[in-house]
């Protein structure tokens, strides 16, 4: 595990700061800084109300639980990757039927521990459904995987996810007459573009949760998330880099800072 983040817990700093590039040129569907510091609410401060429930957090050494970065992230939520007592975050049923020519952009800051626990764990997305209804969209360890019809499994390959590195992925659908577009970006913590993958589909997906961490049955990831973000637009390259944060920016978000981008966001 990542020495940085063994460390005792503290209070976030309560305040708001705010730069150009923080500032996303699209309204998001759901925004979750991820800092509160305490409690098993993950609050939305879109305006949209998707709030999401923290499922099994403890407060001990290895848990998860919250934790303090005060070099790169500020206040973090961290996942143990026990599929049993490990977290997860339950956000609900918000990520709407997915039809072909339907556009998504999901986005969220990541620090993954040794090897985020196996290829499978949920980083973000879900696993959702049986054999006779089975619609998953999830970045793992590995791969952003989807279910495609008849090969039942697509994918983007991108390089490993390494150990102990804050990275900010994205990966953004644009939708077609018979088939969708999927880029996937990766950005380092100084906001440089590292990587870049791509995919197509020609399956629509159901209605599904979104879960981060691991969902509800299991596939728990270890590691640590930050600013995740879902749109229902997908978003050129250009705005992409618009939402990735400075690293103080979403750090010191704190308890008040949510409260006035809440009511800021409304108006």
């Amino acid at each position: 595990m990542c020495k940085r983040l063994l460390v005792s817990f503290v209070v976030l700093l309560l305040g708001l700061f705010t730069t150009g590039r923080a500032v996303a040129t699209v309204e998001p569907l759901g925004w979750w800084p991820l800092n509160e510091g305490t409690g098993n609410v993950a609050h939305d401060i879109s305006g949209n109300n998707h709030d999401g429930t923290i499922y099994n957090l403890q407060s001990c050494y290895l848990c998860s639980t919250w934790v303090n970065d005060p070099a790169e992230r500020g206040m973090v939520l961290r996942f143990s990757g026990n599929d049993s007592m490990g977290a997860y975050v339950d956000a609900g049923m918000i990520i709407g039927p997915l039809t072909l020519d339907q556009d998504f952009t999901w986005a969220f800051w990541a620090l993954q521990f040794e090897d985020g626990g196996g290829i499978n764990e949920t980083m973000l997305g879900n696993r959702h459904g049986a054999s006779i209804d089975l619609n998953f969209a999830k970045f793992t360890p590995t791969n952003f995987e989807f279910y495609n019809q008849g090969n039942i499994t697509g994918k983007i390959d991108y390089t490993d996810i390494p150990a102990c590195e804050w990275l900010f992925h994205v990966v953004v659908k644009e939708g077609g007459e018979f088939d969708s577009s999927l880029t996937y970006y990766r950005f380092n913590l100084n906001g440089e573009l590292i990587e870049t993958e791509g995919s197509i589909t020609d399956t629509e997906l159901v209605v599904l949760p979104l879960y981060m961490g691991g969902d509800a049955g299991g596939e728990r990831w270890s590691g640590a998330l930050s600013d995740v973000r879902i749109y229902d637009q997908a978003l050129t390259l250009r705005e992409v880099r618009a939402i990735v944060p400075e690293p103080a920016t979403i750090a010191l978000l704190g308890l008040g800072g949510l409260s006035l981008l809440r009511i800021r966001r409304k108006r």
